[in-house]
């Protein structure tokens, strides 16, 4: 299908900076992301002579491969008809941002639920799994409404280190919880409790049970350095300040002056009321610049980033008549599952544009930049090659 879219310390955390150095497992750190009509009848020879091999499982290529560099540029736009860019973010976005909401906060469900509803965002609560059934942790239906309104749940721990669990339950137990209680839900991602225990927090058992955990130091995360095990996230207030080369500033992820450019701001919030003026203006803010900002969910930046990280895309080959292009990452594929968007420069004069990935039609976007035509491949890597034409 096409779319038309626009163009153009928590102190513990200092304790374990060193062992997250040496230990985190960021296999990027090297790096400084209508129907469609049947035309089964008029494909061309050259279409029909690949197809046997389109299905196969990517990975089994033989040889090793090396990831390509994340580099912080502007958009990029391919000049000539079949060069492809993976994009550092999804549908091409210059940044992200993600809303992530602690401690259950049931009271404050309905708040949050309109205003998803009024600006189209998603949020992540991280839940306290052993607060199930009290006032403010809320109930497991709570939670299934939350989900299917398209809302995530993940991992806050059991007790948020409060209880008399170790460590190791705290983080596999709360996992479990939440799996069971809201079907569907998977949950790949821990916030780290803060206050009174949290030393007890640990970057290596966390690591066992999740892809990305959240931390509470309060500055953006750099595309090209993300901390996955313990990722940067600003407590409830925007800074929207014009200084836009500051460390916690929004706009500063769309000023290309700024060491923060095309970062991610990730935020955290407890409780609303007191702040909801200020919050409402960085809703604003963000709704605003929607062309320019993903804001998605905390599990769905994680995988998308480090499957970016270790990922390769390859033009296969490209004719008058047909791309033919290979994704493929380094990461567990049973886990890593999210599509990664390829910006794909294609013939003006293409009409009627068929992109399939191992024979399954994939909806994509048309974009018109300086004249010339692209499209927006979502594109799940190693699941076969891509394959693009009229």
């Amino acid at each position: 299908m096409r779319k038309e879219m626009k163009s153009g310390p928590f102190i513990f955390f200092c304790l374990v900076a060193a062992l997250w150095i040496g230990c985190q497992n960021h296999s990027g750190k090297e790096r400084n992301g209508d129907t469609l009509p049947d035309t089964s009848s008029a494909v061309d020879s050259e279409t029909r002579s690949g197809m046997d091999t389109e299905c196969s499982d990517t990975d089994t290529v033989e040889g090793e491969f090396t990831a390509d560099p994340v580099v912080i540029t502007d958009r990029n736009w391919p000049e000539n008809h079949g060069e492809a860019d993976l994009c550092l973010w999804k549908d091409d976005r210059l940044a992200a941002f993600s809303f992530t909401i602690d401690d259950n906060t049931a009271p404050e469900h309905e708040w949050w639920i309109a205003r998803g509803n009024e600006y189209g965002f998603r949020f992540t609560w991280f839940v306290v799994s052993g607060s199930i059934g009290t006032a403010w942790g809320g109930s497991w239906g709570d939670f299934i409404e939350l989900f299917s309104l398209g809302h995530d749940v993940q991992s806050h721990t059991v007790t948020h280190l409060s209880g008399e669990l170790d460590i190791t339950a705290e983080y596999a137990d709360s996992k479990a919880a939440i799996e069971e209680g809201v079907p569907g839900a998977k949950v790949l991602t821990l916030a780290y409790p803060g206050g009174e225990g949290s030393e007890l927090n640990d970057v290596e058992v966390a690591s066992e049970y999740y892809i990305g955990a959240r931390g509470t130091y309060g500055a953006n995360n750099p595309a090209d350095n993300i901390q996955y095990m313990l990722t940067n996230s600003i407590s409830g207030s925007f800074n929207l300040s014009e200084l836009e080369n500051t460390y916690s500033s929004l706009p500063a992820l769309l000023n290309s002056e700024s060491g923060h450019y095309r970062g991610w701001q990730c935020m955290h919030f407890h409780q609303v009321a007191a702040d909801e003026a200020s919050i409402l203006e960085g809703f604003d803010y963000l709704g605003n610049n929607e062309d320019d900002f993903w804001v998605g969910l905390y599990r769905e930046i994680i995988l998308y980033a480090r499957e970016r990280d270790t990922a390769k895309l390859e033009v296969v080959s490209a004719s008058e008549n047909r791309i033919v292009l290979r994704l493929r990452d380094q990461m567990n594929d049973a886990l890593f599952d999210l599509p990664l968007t390829i910006k794909v420069r294609v013939d003006n004069e293409w009409d009627n544009i068929v992109v399939e990935q191992c024979g399954e039609a994939i909806e994509y976007q048309t974009q018109w930049h300086n004249g010339n035509q692209y499209l927006l491949l979502p594109v799940v890597p190693d699941r076969g090659l891509v394959t693009v034409h009229p």
